[in-house]
């Protein structure tokens, strides 16, 4: 009698432990890394790069002539004293900056342990433009009138022109990419990501888009 109680108990612990072992685990949820990383780029504050300083002169050349038709030919003819010319210097202020906070989940590539991620475009804002109005230098020969503040406000504007077009040669938008690699591999390696295995850089094709489009105007 003895030994088929012992034998019972036995049974039912057996039982009990068989059960136990059958009762799943909840799965845990899995960390949505991508989205905490999109979260933590988005609320990186607006990265700009170094200031830039650029001096240029502007020359423009005016001279009057005659020009008219004559035996079938057309001609022109510089009249005499009649020359003009103005040299404008002016300085520009031009900063180049990334804004994330619309970064997404579309601009983030996994390939295997390799991550890619596809910064916004950089903004090249030309923050400031002076002309240094005392060393503007006019040549007006006798038969011409000094230049009209229309006149110099257009070729100011000319100016300008040429400063952005110069912007395009400094290499700005690797300036900006070089410091958002600064800002973000430090959090990047703390989501345990390597250096070697991370590669940050702009859409395929920026290069192909009118830089003008990535210069704003303050002033």
């Amino acid at each position: 009698m003895i030994r088929k109680v012992i034998a019972l108990f036995l049974f039912v612990l057996l039982l009990m432990g068989c059960r136990h072992q059958n009762v799943s685990k909840p799965q845990e949820t899995a960390t949505d890394t991508t989205a905490m990383m999109v979260y933590q780029i988005q609320h990186c504050a607006k990265l700009y790069t170094q200031e830039y300083k650029l001096r240029k002169i502007v020359v423009y050349d005016d001279t009057a002539a005659v020009t008219g038709h004559v035996f079938g030919q057309d001609f022109k003819m510089n009249l005499p004293l009649g020359k003009r010319r103005i040299a404008i210097p002016m300085t520009a202020t031009a900063q180049a900056s990334i804004d994330f906070s619309h970064f997404s989940a579309s601009q983030v590539r996994h390939d295997g342990k390799k991550l890619e991620i596809i910064l916004p475009d950089p903004q090249v804002t030309l923050t400031a433009t002076t002309i240094d109005h005392e060393q503007v230098k006019e040549k007006v020969s006798l038969l011409r009138t000094r230049f009209s503040d229309e006149e110099r406000s257009r070729i100011e504007q000319q100016g300008r022109t040429a400063i952005v077009k110069s912007l395009e040669q400094m290499n700005l938008t690797e300036s900006a990419r070089q410091s958002a690699v600064q800002q973000l591999m430090p959090m990047l390696r703390q989501m345990g990501w390597s250096d070697e295995d991370v590669v940050i850089t702009f859409r395929d094709d920026l290069g192909n888009s009118p830089f003008e489009t990535l210069i704003r105007k303050t002033n």
